[in-house]
C-alpha cells in the first residue's frame, strides 16, 4: 500500500525546464494562411452514378 502511494506521488512531478542551450524557432505554418482550393461536396443526388458524374 506504501508502494502504491510513493509510486503515484512521484508521477505529480513537474515538468523539466526547458534547456537553455536549445535554440527555439517559430514555425511557419503558425500564422493564419489563405486557402488555396475550397472543395464543396453536394451528397443529394438520386443514385450513386449521378453522384460519380459531378
Amino acid at each position: 500500500m506504501v508502494c502504491v502511494a510513493v509510486l503515484s506521488l512521484g508521477a505529480c512531478a513537474h515538468a523539466p525546464p526547458r534547456n537553455p542551450l536549445a535554440q527555439w524557432v517559430p514555425s511557419p505554418n503558425y500564422d493564419t494562411r489563405r486557402p488555396i482550393l475550397i472543395v464543396l461536396h453536394f451528397t443529394d443526388q438520386h443514385s450513386v452514378q449521378q453522384s460519380l458524374s459531378t
